[in-house]
């Protein structure tokens, strides 16, 4: 499946209202990062036929702006260097970008939690991190908020150095694990974030690539759908919206209700909300990809850092061909076949289960680790102790960045060492007992004392597991360590064990570890079909 001609395509259309003036794309500018140990795409805008040069660390390079107005030239691979250089561009006028280093660049992006600040309330090592930062060979970009109907050329931002101020306005994953990226190997570190709250990941893919994937086809046609009756939705929410402020004319008012009604057990009062689609709106088919990812290939970079799901973990069942289907897109157009993607798994959210629950959170990083497993250059973490009962948006962004940076140390790095928690490696059954064996156990496998978003979890014991017998109907199990990768299972309730699964519900306490601090990944042995919690909890 080829992409580009149908991206060209796009920006040959929209070129037409391209200035003559001569520009550079807006990712390039003062204090950036380029690509180290890779050709180097350059590009803007001139006068059509205009001839531009590029000169950057003793290289010299011309090319021609072609019909359109567009030009691009593609700088010799460089090694990595800290030093503070000056890129010139020359035309019909003259641009320099100036203190441009030379190291690894890192695309992080996805919905809100790939998103939320350093300064995100709660998190004291956050707070602690903002004020510590000096790191001027670690720079940052956020990519313009905009969502098109079809792809855009260009895009605005500023690189940032990491210093309090511009920190504590980052979002806390890049930032964390380009601090760890950038100290670990003494290279200059640029991140580009290009992420929004709320987005399924069929706003990052293009029409085309949507349409290819059957996938899709039911999201695309509810919002058509949505779509056709945008008229009347929108007419409902104003009356609703003006009805609302009628009733509660100020904050104070809506406070004293909601005040109220907690102390009766009731829901709380919020405002109407708009429809979720419509002009402009992130949730639209391939808006994202119009507006954050087509203005910026094909720029260099190293690898990406991928966290979404929220608004797919439903439909957990279509998010292996549609991840596939949105590397395979974005290798194209960026130009790198082989580009590393690291994706994690979904926190866990909601209360705790009574009793051993199905989840979707679960069964999506299933799903994540059937696309890895079948790409060869996708890795998944998991943040399985990473959530927040009450909050889609955990406090802990130390815990996905330090895994992800761990990862990509190993996977892109080739740092020795381990780089993930325990995984399933085989399981058997021996007198009633599950006997399961684990790979990536490092110095052997330990049950640790955590605090699982307030709800304490001891070490003394394995915690997190459960049997099931024929039947289907799953058990809390005891379980022990035996041996630095062994775990034995058992349940009086499940004398003959045909099925075990460990840190499956939608917020499991379970606190199962390799000595080197990486939690066990979620697993199951059974390929039964999604069975819905009947509790409360939330996926």
């Amino acid at each position: 499946m080829k992409f580009i001609p149908a991206l060209l395509c796009a920006f040959s259309i929209l070129c037409g209202s391209a200035s003559a003036e001569l520009r550079l794309g807006g990712l390039f500018g003062d204090h950036m990062v380029l690509q180290r140990e890779l050709p180097v795409p350059i590009w803007g805008w001139a006068a059509a036929g205009e001839n531009v040069t590029v000169e950057f660390a003793g290289q010299k390079k011309t090319g021609t702006a072609d019909s359109t107005g567009k030009w691009m030239v593609r700088l010799d691979p460089m090694p990595a260097s800290a030093e503070s250089r000056t890129l010139t561009v020359t035309g019909s006028s003259s641009i320099t970008k100036n203190d441009v280093l030379v190291g690894d660049v890192w695309l992080c992006s996805g919905q809100s939690n790939m998103g939320i600040p350093m300064s995100v309330p709660g998190n004291d090592c956050l707070q602690r991190k903002i004020h510590e930062a000096n790191h001027p060979q670690l720079r940052l970009i956020q990519v313009l908020h905009q969502f098109p109907n079809q792809p855009v050329l260009d895009t605005k931002g500023a690189w940032r150095l990491a210093q309090p101020d511009a920190v504590q306005g980052w979002p806390a994953i890049s930032y964390l694990f380009g601090e760890q990226i950038q100290t670990e190997l003494g290279v200059p570190v640029g991140i580009i974030v290009a992420a929004m709250g709320g987005t399924p990941i069929e706003s990052w893919m293009s029409h085309d690539v949507l349409q290819a994937n059957p996938a899709n086809t039911g999201y695309l046609k509810n919002y058509e759908q949505a779509l056709r009756q945008l008229p009347e939705s929108l007419a409902n929410y104003e009356k609703e919206l003006a009805a609302f402020k009628q009733r509660f004319p100020d904050e104070q008012s809506l406070a004293s209700e909601n005040s109220a009604r907690r102390g009766r057990g009731e829901p709380v009062l919020q405002e109407p909300q708009k429809p979720k689609i419509g002009p402009n709106s992130p949730r639209n088919p391939a808006a994202c990809f119009n507006g954050k990812i087509a203005p910026i290939v094909p720029f260099a970079i190293r690898g990406v850092l991928w966290y979404q799901g929220e608004g797919n973990v439903l439909h957990f069942d279509k998010y292996s061909s549609q991840m596939a289907d949105l590397m395979r897109q974005w290798r194209e157009l960026f130009e790198l076949p082989e580009l590393p993607f690291f994706m994690t798994e979904l926190a866990p959210l909601g209360q705790p289960a009574a009793r051993p629950e199905d989840s979707a959170r679960a069964r999506f990083g299933e799903a994540l680790a059937k696309t890895s497993k079948a790409d060869g250059n996708a890795w998944v973490i998991t943040i399985v102790d990473g959530g927040d009962p009450d909050n889609i948006h955990p406090a802990k962004k130390e815990i996905p960045a330090g895994r992800f940076a761990a990862m990509a140390l190993a996977k892109v790095y080739g740092r020795p060492g381990i780089a993930h928690g325990p995984l399933l490696a085989s399981w058997e059954t021996d007198n009633g007992k599950a006997i399961v064996r684990f790979e990536s156990v490092g110095g052997g496998l330990v049950s640790r004392t955590v605090n699982l978003g307030g709800h304490e979890v001891g070490g003394g014991v394995v915690q997190g597991f459960e049997l099931a017998g024929a039947d289907r109907r799953f058990f809390p199990a005891s379980a022990r360590i035996a041996g630095s990768d062994t775990i034995v299972v058992s349940s009086p309730d499940v004398p003959t064990p045909v099925a075990v699964r460990y840190a499956w519900a939608g917020f499991p306490l379970c606190n199962l570890y390799n000595q080197e601090g990486f939690a066990a990944y979620p697993f199951r042995t059974d390929d039964w079909p999604f069975q819905p919690a009947t509790q409360s909890s939330k996926p």
